[in-house]
């Protein structure tokens, strides 16, 4: 995940294992941007959060169906 400074952690894990199932062994190290960068002042409640995943046979319909997933949790039309 990555975090501004001030934000919770644990909230942001939280809603980010609810939003794609993960466990809390699935996350690892969390960077936290320092405040006074100047740059960027919409922050985000929950962060980023990246999901990488090992490559397996048939790792492109995995991703396929993780596009259409996000695409429709977001009400999104014709993602792929």
């Amino acid at each position: 995940m990555h975090l501004h400074e001030g934000n919770d952690e644990e909230g942001a894990k939280e809603y980010w294992r609810s939003e794609t199932g993960l466990g809390n062994s699935n996350f690892v190290k969390t960077f936290i941007k320092p405040k006074g960068t100047g740059h960027r002042k919409n922050h985000l409640k929950h962060g980023v959060c990246t999901v990488r995943m090992k490559c397996p046979a048939d790792a492109w319909n995995i991703i396929m169906e993780w596009i259409d997933a996000v695409a429709l949790h977001f009400g999104l039309d014709n993602a792929a």
